[in-house]
């Protein structure tokens, strides 16, 4: 799928002083064949996604193929094959190297602790140190840009977690994480310290916790706003970017933006597409790339998307119009006025991501909705643009 006419939606995010603005953009589809729970990373300006898995009905493979990802021409080129096919592996990058480890290898099989290391100079992989403990899948892979770090996952239910030394090829356990063993985890980095968070022990978690590698800490932060498993994490902006995923009966297609100062979560406008689990991410240049994963429980995905951090905007800068949303009992009232005669559109959106509310605003508009006790989004829309964001919480 090609989007000539890039599919832009804007994202802001609330601070004291600006506003941070994101846009999602739809890019090239990987051409290689769909699938779920696959491996990424990147090096030096480059993307790499591979593995993974396609369960569709009687056509059920494991993938070992990897491929890099260009930004510039949003273009792929298939590269060497790591040695053994899985899916649900750890990943991350480190030196200039990717790492890719652990995960289950093909059906009928078992999971694996190997642990294979890529050199972008010879498109080759190396057999490197196998995480410790027993083989697994469903892990979580991580790095600070000093030490790698790994571990989690299933088979059984494990809460191990490792520091990797790349120049003595040494894992190391860390510091007893405090809490609940589980699988099907994400994470992000901020600066050198490392946070891990929601997954599956018998049920979906929304805990979150940051591991201190200076002092061996664990300090449990603000839980993410939903309970979550298979989602995507990863950092832009030195802010923690939390989305996707799915509970015991809804896939997302929201995004949470985690910030270390104020030890809190913010909704963002959701993800442009369906809701789904088991996708992938890497980061190059300030902009993260999310790659496949599955809709429903048989429907397999190739596409795209780019988020970017793109402009700010002055917290002062004054609108051509007046726009109040409040709550009363178990409604939403709006409340609209401008002058300019400017069409502008207002959605709504609930934490899951789910659209509620869509609005047609004009000269003087008013509204009232009834809405479940929670936290709701906002944004105004002008040709396409969001030109204001908010949220309103209904007890």
């Amino acid at each position: 799928m090609r989007i000539n006419l890039a599919l832009l939606i804007g994202i802001i995010i609330f601070s004291n002083q600006t506003f941070a603005q994101y846009t999602w953009t739809a890019k090239n589809d990987f051409p290689g064949l769909k699938r779920y729970a696959g491996s990424a990373f990147s090096i030096n300006n480059l993307g790499y996604f591979g593995c993974g898995a396609d369960f569709t009905g009687n056509f059920s493979n494991v993938y070992k193929d990897f491929w890099q990802y260009n930004t510039g021409s949003d273009t792929w080129i298939q590269i060497a094959d790591i040695p053994l096919q899985r899916y649900s592996a750890i990943d991350f990058s480190l030196d200039g190297f990717g790492y890719v480890g652990t995960g289950w290898t093909v059906l009928g099989s078992a999971a694996t602790s190997t642990f294979y290391k890529y050199n972008p100079t010879s498109n080759t992989w190396t057999l490197i140190a196998p995480l410790p403990g027993s083989n697994r899948y469903t892990g979580v892979g991580l790095s600070n840009g000093l030490k790698g770090y790994g571990g989690f996952g299933y088979a059984p239910l494990r809460k191990d977690f490792y520091e990797y030394n790349a120049v003595n090829d040494i894992w190391t356990p860390v510091t007893t994480f405090p809490s609940t063993e589980r699988q099907s985890l994400n994470g992000f980095t901020i600066g050198t310290d490392v946070y891990v968070g929601c997954g599956y022990t018998s049920s979906p978690r929304n805990d979150f916790w940051k591991y201190d590698p200076v002092n061996s800490t664990w300090t449990q932060t603000a839980d993410y706003p939903v309970q979550n498993y298979a989602s995507v994490g990863f950092t832009l902006n030195n802010k923690g970017i939390v989305g996707l995923g799915r509970n015991n009966t809804v896939q997302f297609n929201s995004f949470f933006e985690y910030d270390p100062t104020s030890n809190s979560w913010t909704a963002l406008p959701p993800f442009p597409s369906t809701g789904r689990e088991g996708s992938d991410v890497f980061v190059l240049n300030g902009c993260a790339y999310i790659i496949g994963g599955r809709t429903g429980s048989s429907n397999y995905l190739k596409e795209v998307w780019q988020l970017c951090l793109t402009t700010s905007l002055a917290d002062n800068e004054e609108l051509p119009f007046e726009l109040n949303l409040y709550s009363q009992d178990q409604f939403i009232n709006i409340a609209f006025n401008s002058e300019d005669g400017s069409k502008y559109e207002l959605n709504i959106h609930d934490v899951t991501g789910r659209k509620i509310f869509t609005g047609k605003l004009q000269s003087s508009y008013n509204e009232q909705i009834n809405v479940a006790s929670g936290i709701y989004v906002y944004a105004v829309n002008k040709n396409n643009k969001i030109v204001k964001t908010g949220k309103v919480a209904v007890n």
